[in-house]
């Protein structure tokens, strides 16, 4: 890894670098890479460290595919040597300048940790901090999930409605006769996107008898596709069609339903 040259330097004589190349048209002494690396990282906007990350990256990828993490590794830990170097510095002599490249450098180092999937150097505090905000994140979910449930359980009934045993298909007769209903406007009394609020209505708040009643059954008297043959046994026998829902048309005033 010693031997890796992790940064793009311009060529020799190449007066229309990239702007992100290193170096002069001279002199570019690749011992000392990280110097040029933080001489251009000093000279650019916030905005661009990213982009600049990335520029280099590439270049070393090129040579060495597949190993992103050994240079953002790398990068990491000369971006934290330079940090402390400038720490120990006597603030005092080139207080502004000194300011402005730990300023820049915190915020290059920041930028790197957006993309820093490995966690990479991060503290122990750091990532302490983090799972705990993950933790405050999952407990308002929970909380919220909570007060969802408390609402939803207002509308849950104390007990359900009992059915004589074995006349579950007299009530899927009155519900499918209650989806057909006109009004004698032409409007149709009741719309639905699908049948699975009618068959989940009755297994939530019916019984068959004792029993309750099955999802899976109960889902069959009400195909998607109105068209589709049903599963044996999901037809309502002639014998358990033992009422009629009619509206009255004479009757605009009082649209009365009988049985």
């Amino acid at each position: 890894m010693a031997n890796y040259s992790y940064f793009k330097f311009r060529k020799r004589f190449d007066f229309n670098p990239h702007p992100y190349e290193l170096g002069n048209f001279m002199v570019f002494n690749k011992k000392i890479e990280s110097n040029f690396f933080f001489n251009k990282l000093f000279e650019i906007q916030e905005n661009e460290h990213i982009p600049f990350f990335i520029f280099h990256q590439q270049f070393f990828l090129l040579k060495h595919p597949g190993e992103e993490k050994q240079f953002l590794t790398y990068v990491l830990e000369v971006v934290q040597d330079r940090i402390n170097y400038y720490k120990r510095q006597d603030v005092y002599k080139d207080a502004e300048r000194t300011l402005f490249n730990l300023s820049v450098l915190k915020s290059f180092q920041s930028a790197l940790d957006e993309i820093n999937i490995w966690n990479l150097n991060k503290s122990l505090e750091v990532l302490l901090a983090n799972k705990e905000i993950e933790i405050a994140s999952y407990k308002q979910e929970i909380e919220l999930l909570k007060e969802k449930l408390k609402t939803a359980a207002i509308y849950n009934a104390d007990t359900k409605i009992r059915l004589i045993e074995g006349k579950l298909p007299v009530l899927v007769d009155l519900i499918q006769q209650i989806q057909k209903l006109t009004l004698p406007d032409g409007r149709k009394l009741t719309k639905s996107q699908s049948q699975s609020a009618w068959y989940k209505m009755i297994a939530k708040y019916f019984q068959n008898g004792e029993k309750d009643i099955s999802l899976e059954t109960i889902r069959n008297y009400f195909p998607a596709n109105k068209e589709t043959t049903l599963i044996k046994g999901s037809e309502v026998a002639e014998s358990d069609k033992l009422f009629t829902i009619n509206i009255n048309p004479l009757n605009s005033t009082s649209q009365k339903s009988v049985l």
